[in-house]
């Protein structure tokens, strides 16, 4: 019973924690995305139960070489999107319309860099997120 009540509380702190975080929802890891081509971009964020200030919103494509993608915390590539994160009214997302550059091709990184305060000391945090997708 010890164990379960532990295993319980790990899992609702990690939900917890997931559900505060910054997630890239679109496109989905693996997407075939077409060089030249607009594309939805989705970012969801759950809901903080104190204050919460958004202060900026990076969204990059950086080609991966020799099969490696670099990390979204060392770099973001070419930025398609800077500015803040606006969800949609009641919402826990925005969607970000931006072009995939004409002349990337092969496997990419799609980056996310998110920068917001929380709480009454405004403690600042910072959301790296990637997902590989394919130029074709």
């Amino acid at each position: 019973m010890q164990l379960f009540n532990v295993v319980l509380s790990l899992a609702l702190l990690a939900s917890s924690v997931l559900a505060q975080s910054t997630q890239l929802l679109l496109p989905r890891p693996g997407s075939k995305l077409t060089g030249g081509s607009s594309i939805t971009v989705q970012i969801g964020m759950g809901g903080y139960p104190e204050n919460i200030d958004n202060v900026a919103l990076v969204i990059g494509l950086s080609q991966c070489h020799g099969g490696q993608c670099d990390p979204a915390s060392s770099f973001l590539g070419n930025v398609l999107y800077q500015g803040v994160y606006t969800p949609i009214r009641g919402q826990y997302y925005a969607n970000y319309t931006v072009k995939v550059p004409q002349y990337f091709t092969g496997k990419a990184s799609l980056n996310v860099l998110n920068l917001f305060l929380v709480g009454a000391e405004y403690e600042p945090i910072v959301d790296y997120l990637n997902e590989t997708v394919t130029v074709v």
